[in-house]
């Protein structure tokens, strides 16, 4: 963007395994650089990285896509690392804002706030003879989350 180096691209060998040390290989180079973005791919896949580079490196995958397999989803996340997509400002930023809300751990933690079991249990309470309390609920959700 303006000149300005804002994502690094590691290509591997075609169809080589993508291993923890390319993924670590490619976070490196661009949390050296001051860059927070790295692509490593073999040309079948392709792993968009969010580089967190505080006293150590923590690569956070935003995204894979494999050509093999490859659904409409993809198509879109593919514009997102190329050019055109790179120029537009924020756009990764807003992909990787999304898998964050979205995150398994993040689901959890909200489905077990205060606010959503007191929800669940007027619901349930006002549907059921048995009147249960958050915490039933909450070790309830617990166990179906947590199998």
């Amino acid at each position: 963007m303006n000149n300005v180096d804002c994502i690094v691209v590691e290509a591997k060998k075609a169809g080589m395994a993508l291993r923890e040390k390319q993924v670590f290989q490619a976070t490196s180079y661009g949390a050296y650089s001051g860059i927070k973005w790295a692509l490593l791919t073999n040309l079948n896949q392709w792993q968009l990285y969010y580089i967190n580079a505080g006293d150590k490196i923590e690569p956070e995958l935003v995204f894979c896509i494999d050509l093999d397999v490859i659904r409409d989803e993809d198509v879109e996340m593919l514009f997102k690392i190329s050019k055109n997509g790179i120029l537009r400002k924020g756009l990764l930023d807003k992909v990787r804002e999304k898998n964050r809300a979205l995150s398994q751990a993040n689901i959890i933690s909200t489905l077990l706030t205060d606010n959503v079991l007191d929800k669940m249990r007027t619901t349930i309470n006002k549907d059921s003879a048995y009147k249960v309390s958050n915490e039933e609920i909450q070790k309830t959700l617990e166990s179906f989350l947590y199998l």
